[in-house]
């Protein structure tokens, strides 16, 4: 197989093409996420969308066979987003209203649900959760990092939005740093992951040399 070629045999099969996956899922996500907040509510909403979806599809997986399990994936993910946007807009009606139809796009993720779900046909369900919460958590990971790096690039702190969830919050942790207002704007969310990227590269470099 060319290693060029689709990652096949889900979580473990190939841990950084799974990563390259799990970027190109997330980056709709990263243009709603300017504030820790906002960033926050996408990643706990996204996680609890995926692990729903993988425990019914793990659940159901002898009764889904090709082209229907991927189907089922989509209908599920719709569903569970559609739940996760009323149960924010129960919690924090105000956040809700920011994120707006934001939450259900949560759904179209299915590059991410799609190569989250392939091994779930051949475990059990536990297995199949916790492979599904590892994915989450480099997902949220991801988004959360991406979040207080906009956050306090654009605004020197990480106060924006607390309004939105009834807490009071004026204090800016870098007063000294000039407010780059292009890190609060959509661009700012594929500067945030290039910088990201280049400081996991950077870390990695050492690592690598050993």
């Amino acid at each position: 197989m060319s290693k060029h070629a689709e990652p096949t045999g889900g979580f473990a099969a190939d841990p950084g093409a799974l990563l390259r996956w799990q970027v190109l899922g997330v980056c709709p996500l990263l243009a709603v996420t300017p504030t820790l907040v906002q960033g926050g509510a996408i990643a706990l909403t996204f996680t609890g969308v995926l692990l729903v979806t993988i425990l019914l599809v793990s659940l159901l997986r002898d009764w889904l066979a090709p082209p229907l399990d991927v189907l089922f994936h989509v209908l599920v993910a719709a569903v569970a987003a559609a739940a996760a946007g009323y149960l924010l807009g129960s919690v924090a009606p105000a956040l809700r209203e920011v994120l707006h139809w934001y939450v259900p796009l949560l759904a179209m993720n299915t590059l991410i649900l799609r190569e989250a779900s392939r091994g779930c046909g051949r475990m059990a369900v536990g297995r199949a959760l916790l492979a599904a919460s590892r994915c989450a958590c480099g997902v949220a990971a991801c988004v959360l990092l991406v979040a207080i790096g906009r956050e306090l690039l654009a605004t020197g702190g990480l106060c924006a939005d607390w309004d939105l969830l009834g807490i009071a919050c004026a204090r800016r942790l870098l007063p000294w740093l000039p407010a780059l207002h292009v890190f609060s704007e959509p661009a700012g969310a594929l500067l945030g992951l290039g910088l990201l990227a280049a400081l996991l590269a950077a870390w990695r470099a050492p690592r690598r040399g050993e």
